[in-house]
């Protein structure tokens, strides 16, 4: 079995209008490298786009569409290449024969690799920039939380020092409320026994003593009536 027919019945299905050409050598394979990838057409970033993608943590698909990368009509995604080259099948192969293996079914549906390295070169520039403006955008939110936090501390010293001006203004006015109830029940404690004036915590007054009857002897009074 040669190579094309063994990606077409293991890796991938291979059109049946594909050119039926001689079969590649895997020895014979170049691996892109040097000055033409670096001659790929990739066209820049709009980092302004991505930007908008930032915050919480999206998909890299949803990344990719921001980034203006669409899926390619032929389905060949560097992500389904990399798929055929991790195929069971192609496990013990050498770098070069799995190679060999993709560039018969890219061949077959008429894609070019090139397409398929600048596709990736797209896509890892766009994370490179993602990554940045993720980065951005979470110290921005950082230092907004950062401000917020310095607001609410205020906020909440501010508040304790309110409360603790009224728990004092309360102690005193209550001191002067008792010291002012007390003098009420000074007052009305001349007239009646039943003093309706409410003192917390005001001591009763003792009953006032009263001085023991005197007691005169029968003889004494004889002897002032005698005198």
């Amino acid at each position: 079995m040669g190579l094309r027919d063994f990606v077409d019945r293991y890796v991938v299905s291979l059109h049946p209008s594909a050119p039926k050409g001689g079969e590649i050598d895997p020895s014979a394979v170049p691996l892109e490298s040097g000055p033409k990838v670096s001659a790929l057409d990739v066209p820049p970033v709009d980092e302004a786009r991505l930007a908008k993608a930032a915050g919480g943590d999206p998909s890299f698909d949803k990344v990719f569409a921001a980034a203006q990368i669409p899926v390619p009509a032929h389905g060949f995604t560097i992500e389904k290449v990399g798929d055929m080259l991790r195929h069971p099948k192609l496990a013990g192969m050498a770098k070069e024969a799995k190679a060999a293996a993709v560039l018969v079914a890219l061949e077959a549906a008429g894609v070019k690799v090139e397409s398929v390295l600048t596709e990736a070169v797209r896509k890892d520039k766009a994370l490179d920039v993602f990554e940045r403006v993720q980065h951005e955008h979470a110290v921005e939110l950082v230092r907004q939380k950062d401000e917020e936090n310095k607001k609410l501390r205020a906020q909440i010293a501010a508040n304790d020092k309110a409360a603790a001006e009224i728990a004092a203004q309360l102690e005193a006015w209550k001191k002067k409320k008792g010291a002012k109830e007390a003098d009420l029940y000074d007052v009305v404690s001349h007239f009646t026994t039943a003093n309706p004036i409410t003192v917390e915590q005001l001591p009763q007054p003792a009953a006032p003593q009263q001085a023991p009857a005197a007691r005169v002897k029968v003889t004494d009074l004889s002897q002032t009536l005698d005198q």
